[in-house]
């Protein structure tokens, strides 16, 4: 057909990486974890302003949340392909 176009991300070139809820929680988890982490060091023990700390924990925060879903990811992987590698030896007992 003239005139269309195929906005797949396949046919882009475009990697599309599906996050699931078991990746969300654990990115969730440390996200908030450094973010609570950074506003106790930032604010209690560096003398920081209020400001700053809070721009700096939401920074780690950020930075945190793509690192856990990365690792979220992995793991999950990890979890499947050992996952089927039992039953495969399930399977032949």
């Amino acid at each position: 057909m003239e005139g269309t176009t195929d906005c797949s991300p396949c046919r882009r070139g475009v990697s599309v990486v599906r996050t699931t809820p078991v990746a969300k929680r654990i990115a969730v988890v440390m996200s908030l974890t450094v973010f609570v982490a950074c506003l106790f060091i930032g604010g209690f023990d560096a003398k920081n302003t209020f400001g700053t700390t809070v721009w700096r924990a939401l920074l780690a925060m950020a930075g945190t949340l793509v690192i856990g879903l990365v690792v979220g990811i992995a793991a999950e992987k990890m979890l499947d392909e050992n996952l089927k590698d039992q039953e495969k030896k399930l399977q032949k007992k």
